[in-house]
């Protein structure tokens, strides 16, 4: 239990303490800050010197009208606020990352369809070129006068 606000600070109030702690060790939860102010009084209304305690009792007397001051219920208020807008904050990022990564898939979807359009029409084109290199082959092999002897002469009678 940090309580340094009780060694630093000669005014004690339940406001500078929340004050303090805000910047020290603050849980933000009302019941553990303020528990831990009224443990630490009552231990220096204890065990300090008779100055302390004296300021310790005193500061306990009043702890009650501290706890409804205008002063603290404003704290509070600022206290929520603030975590308000943090989760407010938080949400919205969670959002943002939501939409983005959303957006990113429906981006790499719309790539893959894409892409496997093209691959499709490639491979189309390339078997339409493979069929059409096959007629031609074929077509030239038809037309391709056969050189072997018999044909030859075939030739040759048929040309004279």
């Amino acid at each position: 239990m940090k309580t340094n606000y009780f060694l630093d600070s000669s005014g004690w109030s339940l406001l500078n303490f929340l004050k303090f702690q805000n910047e020290e060790t603050w849980t933000a939860d009302k019941c553990k800050e303020y528990n831990t102010y009224v443990k630490t009084l009552r231990k220096k209304a204890e065990t300090s010197s008779s100055n302390q305690q004296q300021m310790a009792k005193l500061t306990l007397d009043n702890y009650e009208e501290e706890i409804n001051s205008k002063e603290v219920k404003e704290f509070w208020k600022d206290v929520n606020m603030k975590q308000n807008a943090e989760e407010q904050k938080t949400v919205l990022e969670n959002l943002d990352m939501a939409f983005t990564m959303e957006r990113t898939l429906e981006h790499n979807e719309y790539i893959n369809e894409v892409g496997q359009q093209r691959k499709n029409l490639l491979k189309k084109g390339t078997e339409e070129q493979e069929e059409e290199k096959e007629l031609s082959t074929k077509k030239s092999e038809k037309r391709k006068p056969s050189y072997s002897g018999d044909n030859l002469a075939e030739t040759e009678v048929s040309r004279s």
